[in-house]
């Protein structure tokens, strides 16, 4: 099989999903990332130099995150912030792009447009990932020591 450049990776989920459905890395640059992340049906992450091209979770993955989000809620008193993966977490130490599956923020949300239209947060005060049998080596391999990095972090918390 020939290798997918950046430019060569499907845009429908359908299409993504022939690749498998564990987190499909490849290389590519800030840019191209920045141009699939507009194009794309499926969520994509980005870190040292490599496209995460992911996959929909499974229905019970996103009940789960759902009732997390439910249960944050008490916390939005103006004091946090609550979102989703559709809202990415922008590493402040280069170009590093990551969705969690809940991200919250203490304190005013630092918002960064790194491209038109689209939007990063760069000060997230905890992440949640919830653990399945395709995402656990890429949520606790790749990611971990990325969000170690983040000096806003205080809390990552994994759900199996």
């Amino acid at each position: 099989m020939a290798a997918i450049t950046a430019v060569d990776l499907p845009t429908t989920l359908e299409d993504r999903l022939k690749l498998g459905t564990e987190p499909y890395p490849h290389p590519a640059e800030w840019s191209h990332y920045l141009d699939l992340l507009e194009r794309v049906e499926y969520p994509i992450e980005y870190t040292d130099e490599t496209i995460y091209a992911l996959s929909y979770a499974e229905p019970l993955h996103e009940k789960i995150i759902a009732r997390l989000i439910q249960l944050l809620a008490g916390l939005d008193s103006g004091t946090f912030d609550t979102y989703s993966s559709n809202h990415h977490i922008l590493h402040p130490d280069g170009p590093r792009a990551f969705a969690p599956d809940v991200s919250v923020v203490k304190g005013n949300p630092k918002i960064e447009e790194v491209k038109k239209g689209i939007y990063m947060t760069t000060n997230p005060w905890m992440v949640i990932e919830v653990l399945s049998d395709t995402t656990r080596a890429y949520d606790l391999g790749t990611k971990l020591p990325r969000y170690r990095e983040i000096e806003s972090i205080r809390y990552v918390l994994y759900v199996e």
